[in-house]
């Protein structure tokens, strides 16, 4: 995921190379897009196989898909569990990135990552997770101890829609942890955040798991794009607003709010600026421990069935940060792909693409080995990914 798309007009070209299907330097991430059709160097997790219900590690239609039964004996085995950790990549500094998405509803489980994990095994297992609970919910970042969530970092609610794909991001600094889950239709800003401290595990491995919340149920999800990193330093990053990014209020929005946190480098506060629609507003500040929160209120609240967009400019040691949402009924798309086989051919419309308005992405059959791309509309667009779904390119906007 690249959390930084490159702002573009109707001039923006899209490079698609179909011979590569990572840009991931190995110096610096592991990466996993299980369309090898296998999770060969991977260490499953199933503590509960000698028992009869260790569950499958498959790999359907590209992504990898974990289920197990219910449990044989909860109260001395516990619930459901699997999960796998991934090769060679025992991080202290580390950021942990997946898709999930295809969770069985009729099951009440939990689905996240790990990082710094050790010692698998039945009882045993140390490290951290960040996971959501499918049912309730709640999002948490757990401190695990002896395989049991010894210590809710944070947690807070936030349901997301089991029809939808998302992405969960988890970032392990020193002491601090990072939550951050992403609409796979916008990877710029998250939609929700977490954010805790815990000094108890110092350096472990990462990967993926789901766990029963219902002794009873089994579980059953899926996982795609994996992929674990140390990452550079982090800034103070955008955590969330109110409304959330791309959200419709149902009701006139009578006030904004946008949380901020703290990682590794200080806000000053004082250069703090936030844009409504094109207008400069006036904000409060808060703090508490390292969340910034800046908060305004309309003069007469913001219709929902428009659109709406908000840029916060901060600034910290390393310099300016910009973060540019929006929130409120979507303005209409009339945007057209257009492409070119290289850059000195003239770009025609791609025949055979589908809009889909709503999410913002076009769906075209793939063609030839390069195919270059071009989004030509009325209005700026952000271009934020392009990536290979089986016989298709899937190119997502803004």
């Amino acid at each position: 995921m690249n959390p930084h798309p490159t702002p573009s007009r109707a001039g923006f070209v899209a490079a698609l190379c179909l011979a590569q299907s990572a840009l991931v330097s190995p110096a610096l991430a592991q990466s996993d897009d299980f369309s090898d059709g296998n999770d060969t160097g991977w260490t499953r997790y199933t503590p509960l196989a000698p028992f009869g219900a260790g569950g499958t590690h498959a790999i359907v239609n590209g992504s990898y898909r974990l289920t197990a039964p219910a449990s044989p004996n909860p109260d001395f085995l516990g619930p459901a569990r699997i999960g796998s950790l991934f090769p060679n990549a025992n991080f202290n500094r580390a950021q942990v990135e997946v898709d999930i998405f295809g969770w069985n509803t009729a099951l009440t489980q939990s689905v996240g990552v790990f990082a710094r994990a050790s010692d698998l095994g039945l009882g045993t297992t140390t490290g951290y997770t960040y996971n959501y609970n499918v049912v309730s919910g709640f999002h948490q970042i757990n401190m695990v101890l002896n395989e049991a969530a010894s210590r809710v970092v944070n947690e807070s609610r936030r349901p997301l829609n089991p029809d939808h794909r998302y992405r969960m991001v988890f970032t392990a600094t020193g002491n601090q942890f990072l939550g951050r889950l992403y609409s796979a239709t916008n990877s710029t800003l998250p939609i929700h955040s977490l954010f805790g401290t815990d000094d108890t595990h110092a350096s472990g491995r990462s990967g993926v798991f789901v766990f029963a919340i219902n002794v009873t149920h089994g579980v059953d999800t899926r996982f795609d794009n994996y992929v674990a990193s140390t990452p550079a330093q982090v800034r103070s990053t955008f955590m969330d607003a109110v409304p959330a990014v791309g959200e419709i209020p149902t009701e006139p929005v009578a006030s904004i709010l946008v949380r901020l946190a703290q990682v590794e480098t200080t806000l000053q506060t004082d250069s703090i600026r936030l844009t409504i629609d094109g207008q400069t507003v006036t904000h409060d500040v808060t703090e508490f421990d390292s969340i910034v929160t800046v908060g305004h209120t309309p003069t007469t609240p913001l219709d929902p069935t428009q659109p709406h967009q908000a840029t916060l400019r901060v600034r910290d040691e390393l310099g300016e940060q910009t973060f540019t949402w929006n929130f409120g009924t979507p303005a209409a798309v009339t945007a057209t792909l257009l492409a070119s086989p290289n850059l000195q051919a003239a770009f025609q419309p791609e025949a055979n693409a589908v809009l889909d308005a709503t999410s913002r992405r076009f769906t075209a059959p793939v063609v030839g080995d390069q195919r270059f791309y071009r989004i030509q509309d009325a209005t700026q667009r952000t271009l934020k990914s392009v990536t290979l779904v089986g016989n298709n390119v899937q190119i997502a906007f803004e």
